[in-house]
């Protein structure tokens, strides 16, 4: 267990068993993972710091705490306690309306946004992220941000000795431990001094007034101490809950003002640092303030360097994993909508009506008058056009909540270019969660020589593609009509409205219409399997070289064959011509008739070894133009080891996701089905991997993507029924003419 230092615990070593044990602890899996896959954050998130997403706890890859290997894999386990410990404790479960409740009016609720109201005055439609709007209420949003993680984590530490007796030892040990690392507190002032004592009193500190040693406290701290233990107290009750911690955060926030943290003099380092986890930053000291300063000494509201942390706590962000879970919750609901034969309940349709996202034609106005006891929701098409209304409001908002998660803070996602997906198990039913781990790269560049040389043998082709899809380029209008505003009246919605007027009716304003160029709105991404098979040669080689003539015997009286005799007569020999030169062939053909075209697309290849090294090519992104450097990262497409297809679909699936076109398409090109040394239990089964693709293959599908498979295996038609939808995948015979047959598959999907 131990490596490196002696004596210390190391994750890589002890992951399987610790993910066993929280587990155990937690009831589902838990996927653990090196602090290292955390990208380089701000001070609100550390590195090397324990933290959690929601679906994973980061740790840091050793812990050299302790002396020995024992104490710090105990280590190991009280810091994953402490991370399931916020699950447990309720605390991604806070929400505004019960806090509202309970703090009645000293909520601070003036500041809070609550998002846009429905129509008649009823609850928001998307309402605020419940913890983030609480620490925004408050005048220092970063001070209740730090008052929270304090008295979170001693309710969290206080639940964990009352529930897991086995633990409360080697807890104990570990709080002493900490709070013998804490810096003097005679030694600070100010803010920094209020919050340092609020550590210490967590972590089981008495903080006499005057210390042992006859030094006295800072004024401001003296006249805090009493409200900073209440806090305390109140939080380590047996009936605490994660309101009781934002009712402490209440009552603490008087005792600071709107200052940055003073420091009396220079302070000591402690006599050890615990670098295994929490690396101490170094940090330029603040101003001293005067004896008997008040906490609120003046300046800003950067309070990160104020206070370390408490190594074995971490750093967490509860706010950013309720905003994971949100993101969870519309894409359950937007797989609930898009579900065939799901009903929509009542309640909502007429929301859409009073929000104006859907309307009722005049006839149906016109039958509801008519009919004493037809319901609106019994108007035909009217459920189909308010799916696709909830469908639309549900997608852009997962799109604007997957947009924000990755750019603030990094969102605790792993490093760029590293990605977990699901991975469906068909044996238990159920997903295995975070199961693979996926690494974008960008291909090197290579020498082009030979798509170059492609493109001249096969100059007929290229310019008949070409000039195939120039023809697919639209240059007719389309007419829109029912505007409230346009360039001529829409004759039909003119007279409609002229019935309803006298029939009595309130008519619609929307009689005008317009003309609008009718641009092609596709979005693509080609996925291309680059597995070990696809270095075997084109079946069908010989016969495009140019046989020879009878065979002859010549001045050194041997045979020749059919490659010496070409070579020998000045000839060039035969290129060896594989699967992955044929699929690199069609990607060339594809990307010249695409930029002819005008579509959007990206290129891209997948391989891999094992769910923990799942490997995914980028050749051209969506926002890359076809170039030389382009061309040369197509030409350094090769072979490489294994075909693990769901999580690469997936990953090219979120990538399409983000791309604002009408129709999104994902071609997968592939020479065989699914396979992995560790894709299902059984080694030598396909039905796992091709189980877990037709998952990925769906998700995509619910998502709004058209998917389409293409293989050059024969034996194709044996797994692609059972893995593609219904006429969404095509076995080709022959690998020379994959090029041919894609552009046909594309038109056909886009047109």
């Amino acid at each position: 267990m131990t490596t490196g230092t002696a004596g210390a615990a190391s994750l890589r070593e002890s992951r399987r068993v610790l993910e066993l044990y929280a587990e155990a602890i937690a009831g589902r899996r838990v996927e653990l993972r090196p602090t290292a896959d955390l990208p380089d954050l701000s001070a609100h998130v550390r590195r090397d710091l324990p933290t959690s997403s929601a679906r994973c706890i980061f740790l840091p890859a050793e812990v050299d705490e302790f002396s020995s290997d024992t104490e710090n894999f105990a280590l190991y386990k009280i810091a994953i306690l402490h991370q399931l410990g916020f699950w447990e404790c309720g605390t991604y479960a806070f929400a505004l309306a019960e806090w509202r409740r309970r703090a009645g009016r000293e909520a601070p609720v003036e500041r809070i946004d609550p998002g846009e109201p429905a129509a008649g005055g009823s609850e928001p439609v998307e309402p605020p992220f419940d913890l983030e709007a609480f620490f925004a209420a408050f005048p220092r949003p970063v001070l209740a941000r730090h008052l929270f993680a304090i008295l979170e984590d001693t309710r969290i530490d206080a639940h964990l000795a009352r529930r897991y007796r086995g633990i409360r030892r080697p807890l104990a040990a570990v709080l002493a431990a900490s709070l013998a690392q804490r810096p003097r507190l005679e030694l600070l002032a100010g803010e920094r001094a209020c919050l340092e004592a609020l550590v210490q009193l967590s972590l089981g500190a008495e903080l006499v007034d005057p210390p042992a040693d006859g030094r006295a406290l800072d004024r401001s701290l003296e006249a805090a101490l009493p409200a900073l233990r209440r806090a305390i107290e109140a939080v380590r009750g047996a009936g605490a809950d994660v309101y009781t911690t934002a009712l402490a955060v209440l009552g603490c926030t008087p005792l600071f003002g709107a200052g940055d943290a003073g420091e009396r003099r220079p302070r000591a380092a402690p006599a050890r640092p615990g670098a295994a986890l929490a690396a101490k930053p170094e940090a330029t000291a603040p101003r001293r303030p005067a004896r008997g300063a008040s906490v609120a000494a003046s300046g800003g509201d950067e309070l990160e360097a104020a206070v370390d942390p408490v190594p074995f706590r971490g750093a967490a962000r509860p706010e950013l994993v309720q905003k994971e879970l949100r993101l969870g919750e519309l894409e359950a609901r937007l797989d609930a909508v898009a579900a065939e034969g799901s009903p929509l309940p009542p309640d909502l349709l007429r929301e859409l009506l009073e929000r104006g996202e859907i309307e009722i034609e005049a006839a149906g106005r016109r039958e509801l008058d008519r009919s004493s006891g037809l319901s609106v929701t019994d108007l035909p098409g009217l459920a189909d056009r308010a799916r696709n209304a909830v469908r639309d409001r549900l997608t852009k908002a997962i799109r604007t909540l997957s947009d924000e998660l990755e750019g603030e803070l990094g969102d605790l996602s792993p490093t760029a270019g590293v990605h977990y997906y699901d991975e469906w198990d068909h044996e238990r039913s159920r997903y295995r969660r975070a199961w693979c781990r996926l690494t974008e790269s960008r291909l090197d560049e290579e020498s082009t020589a030979e798509l170059d040389q492609t493109r001249r043998e096969q100059a007929r082709l290229f310019t008949e593609v070409r000039r195939q899809f120039e023809l697919l380029r639209p240059d007719a209008r389309r007419v829109l009509k029912r505007l409230t505003d346009g360039e001529e009246v829409d004759l039909d919605a003119a007279v409609e409205a002229h019935i309803d007027r006298v029939a009595g009716l309130s008519p619609s304003e929307k009689v005008y219409m317009r003309r609008d160029r009718r641009d092609r709105d596709v979005a693509a991404a080609f996925l291309l399997d680059m597995s070990a098979s696809t270095d075997s040669e084109v079946p069908d080689i010989a016969a495009r070289v140019p046989a020879p003539p009878p065979r002859e015997y010549d001045f050194v009286g041997i045979y020749d064959d059919d490659l010496s005799w070409a070579h020998a007569r000045g000839g060039s020999p035969p290129r060896r011509r594989r699967v992955i030169d044929v699929e690199k062939e069609a990607l060339l053909l594809m990307t010249e008739a695409l930029d002819a075209l005008g579509d959007a697309y990206g290129v891209y290849g997948f391989s891999g070894h094992g769910r923990e090294h799942v490997e995914f090519y980028v050749a051209k992104d969506f926002a890359e133009s076809c170039d030389r450097s382009t061309r040369g990262r197509i030409a350094a497409i090769s072979p490489k080891r294994s075909t693990r297809m769901g999580p690469a679909i997936r990953h090219a699936t979120r990538k399409l996701r983000h791309q604002d076109a009408r129709v999104r398409v994902l071609l997968v090109l592939s020479d065989g089905y699914p396979q992995d040394f560790d894709y299902g239990r059984d080694r030598t089964s396909r039905a796992y991997g091709i189980q877990d693709t037709m998952m990925a293959l769906r998700e995509a599908e619910l998502q709004g993507i058209h998917t389409f498979c293409l293989t050059v295996d024969p034996a194709g038609h044996d797994y692609l029924r059972e893995m593609c939808p219904e006429r969404q995948y095509l076995v080709i015979d022959d690998v020379a003419a994959l090029p041919r047959e894609l552009p046909k598959v594309y038109r056909g999907l886009t047109t």
